[in-house]
This record gives structure tokens, C-alpha cells and sequence, in this order.
């Protein structure tokens, strides 16, 4: 499970990834918290290639100036949209 928002996330997650294979594990499946806010960089879906989903998951919603997180929009937005991380919930049960 790999939190969507940011780039430090997916890269921790590659990099992990190649940790646990070169141990003699298998990364089997990997769910990425996604939005219609943002992009899968394509680096990421090559590098998961066939073994990569996306979940609808929490979002922060910037402040005007773009410089912070509005809290309160922030947590509106997500209320609004709880249900699709209810199907989210069934598509990771349906996984594992």
C-alpha cells in the first residue's frame, strides 16, 4: 500500500520493492492511493508493470496561495467521496 500523494512515497516503495526481491521475497501486489487530483508517473506503473492498482484514497486540498493545506476543504472533499474508499477497501479484500 503506497500513498499516492508525493513522489518520496512511490520512490521509498521502488526501492523497498528491490529490497525485499533481492532477499528472495516476491512483491506480489502493489495498491497506490490515487485521485483524479493527480497522475500515476509513468516510472512508477513501468516499474510495478502488472502488478500495480490504484485505490481511491484521501486527499489534501491546497490552500488559495498553494503554500499550505486547507484542513477544513480538506476534510469536506474527503466526506464527500467516503464511499469510493469503501470500494477501495473491497477491491484490497478481493486481493489479498
Amino acid at each position: 500500500m503506497v500513498q499516492g500523494e508525493g513522489r518520496g512515497h512511490m520512490s521509498q516503495a521502488m526501492t523497498l520493492a528491490l529490497l525485499i526481491e533481492r532477499a528472495g521475497h516476491e512483491v506480489s501486489h502493489v495498491f497506490l492511493g490515487s485521485s483524479h487530483l493527480r497522475q500515476t508517473p509513468a516510472y512508477f506503473s513501468r516499474f510495478f508493470d502488472g502488478r500495480l492498482s490504484s485505490i481511491s484514497s484521501p486527499n489534501f486540498i491546497r490552500s488559495k496561495d498553494q503554500k499550505s493545506v486547507d484542513l477544513g476543504r480538506s476534510l469536506f472533499y474527503n466526506l464527500g467521496i467516503a464511499p469510493r474508499f469503501l470500494h477501495s477497501l473491497t477491491q484490497i479484500h478481493q486481493q489479498a
